[in-house]
């Protein structure tokens, strides 16, 4: 691969005094009988590799450092891969954190009286069948006739219109509305006592993706006093209940 010098004698005789090879000097005297050939083939080749060495530095140094480079290069390949590992480790635990944790659509909407909601709760609906999971928000109070402010059932329902459509919501009232949103309408008249609020449909094929609201409003069962009963609850499905169903 490499060029060899011309000949070992030339190549000598700039470094005699470095290497001497006659036999002279202080090593001449305790050379033992027969040992001469040996020491002057070592002397040789030790001479010819530093000459050698000399015109090919770069080589001698590549040759002679190989070995540590090697392993400094093997250890930062492993403590790379440590790296990176541990990164797409963390990160698919925060994803899974992410995707896992409960969200809520809590409503900024003041109750429709002076005292405020007297009950807000949270939890969420599990569908036994599919396992899909609706986190709820739920703000519960009540308003009496006699606070002068609301006499009926649409007036409090036109002030829950006056939040919602103008945030882009649209009211539906009908035989379904929060059929499983709001327990409470099964007991209720669906037409006059529940309006259920959607955004427009982003899958229209999957309704039940969609945030809903639900508002209901009946009349307090006493002969002490009189008002009514409100309850808003907004329903909306867990990031993994939106993703599985957006690709069912």
């Amino acid at each position: 691969m490499f060029n060899r010098p011309p000949n070992v004698s030339q190549e000598l005789t700039g470094d005699a005094a470095r290497f001497p090879i006659d036999g002279a000097g202080a090593g001449a005297e305790n050379s033992r009988p027969g040992s001469e050939p040996r020491q002057l083939s070592s002397r040789l080749l030790d001479a010819f590799n530093y000459q050698w060495c000399t015109s090919r530095f770069d080589f001698c140094l590549m040759n002679t450092q190989d070995r540590p480079l090697n392993g400094k290069r093997s250890f930062y390949g492993v403590r790379n891969v440590l790296i990176v590992t541990l990164i797409l480790s963390v990160t698919c635990l925060l994803l899974l954190i992410w995707v896992g944790s409960p969200r809520y659509l809590s409503l900024n909407i003041p109750a429709p009286n002076a005292r405020g909601w007297l009950y807000v709760s949270k939890g969420k609906y599990l569908w036994s069948d599919t396992g899909y999971v609706y986190y709820f928000w739920r703000a519960e109070t009540v308003v009496y006739r006699d606070d002068g402010q609301f006499s009926s059932k649409e007036q409090i329902f036109d002030y829950f219109d006056s939040y919602l459509l103008s945030d882009g919501w649209e009211s539906y009232r009908g035989q379904l509305s929060c059929a499983w949103e709001l327990p409470e309408s099964s007991l209720l008249d669906s037409q006059t006592e529940v309006v259920e609020y959607q955004k427009p449909f982003v899958y229209e094929e999957y309704p039940t993706i969609q945030d809903v609201i639900c508002a209901a409003v009946w009349e307090i069962d006493s002969e002490v006093v009189e008002g009514f009963n409100v309850v808003l609850v907004s329903v909306i499905p867990s990031r993994l209940t939106e993703f599985w169903r957006a690709w069912d």
